[in-house]
């Protein structure tokens, strides 16, 4: 089972942070039905959990800590719009959806690893996706029609 994390939204919303400066920028993955997803690294977990362990308000608020991945991830904190943040590995898939920056929703689906994501289950990452607005198409559900379903197994 592949692990992945990452922020997705639209362009609009997810935009390179350009009063940081130097560093790398950040990695968009085109998806379809507009959307884009921005796979979160090793060393944006690196400054993701220097700020959980300096900072309480970050590990106390879900909104802040999107604010500090996405900082982390060379993205603008200040998002307009919808963002989702996916978490995928063997036993769960769990994320949440920020609207203007603020957390609305969050899910976890826990499976033993051996359960097929299907279009009959709704599974989190489904509801996450429909909540930013993707489309299921015929047959499919909304992790395919974005193509996040192709993208994760790429990764594996």
């Amino acid at each position: 089972m592949t692990e992945a994390t990452a922020l997705i939204g639209t362009r609009e919303s997810l935009q390179r942070d350009d009063r940081r400066g130097s560093g790398a920028d950040p990695l968009f993955v085109e998806l379809p039905q507009g959307f884009v997803l921005v796979p979160l690294d090793e060393d944006a977990w690196r400054v993701i959990g220097s700020a959980l362990t300096d900072d309480d308000e970050v590990a106390a608020s879900l909104s802040r800590l999107l604010a500090v991945m996405l900082g982390a991830a060379g993205l603008r904190q200040d998002v307009p719009g919808s963002v989702a943040y996916l978490e995928l590995d063997q036993f769960h898939q769990s994320g949440w959806v920020a609207l203007d920056g603020t957390v609305v929703e969050a899910l976890v689906t826990d499976f033993d690893g051996s359960q097929l994501l299907t279009p009959e289950t709704d599974w989190a990452f489904n509801r996450l996706l429909r909540r930013l607005g993707v489309r299921a198409g015929d047959g499919t559900d909304e992790c395919t029609a974005v193509g996040l379903t192709e993208y994760l197994g790429e990764q594996a």
